[in-house]
């Protein structure tokens, strides 16, 4: 997807199971990769094999999050989406990793 098209933002709301986004395009020596699975499996959204980039995660609160993907040439945004929940599963808990020989 090119800069000069628009991007339709993406809405998931209440998604039934994991939600997954794999993004590997900051960069290889080989160049893009541009083959994929004829016809795209009905579980991928987007495939992109044209742009280097990065994505930003935003989460607004218990329920909302946003994903955007930009591209590393001019910061256009060449994906993005928001998944929502009606009812949060509580706080989330994240428990830090304990380093060796930390107290």
């Amino acid at each position: 997807m090119g800069s000069h098209e628009s991007v339709a933002l993406q809405s998931y709301n209440n998604p039934s199971g994991l939600s997954e986004v794999v993004i590997g395009c900051a960069g290889n020596i080989e160049g893009h990769e541009n083959k994929w699975q004829d016809p795209i499996p009905g579980y991928c959204a987007v495939h992109n094999g044209d742009t280097y980039g990065y994505g930003v995660l935003n989460v607004f609160n218990d329920t909302t999050l946003s994903w955007t993907f930009h591209s590393a040439t001019n910061s256009s945004i060449e994906d993005q989406f928001v998944l929502t929940k009606d009812n949060a599963a509580g706080p989330a808990i994240i428990s830090k990793p304990k380093l060796r020989g930390a107290m």
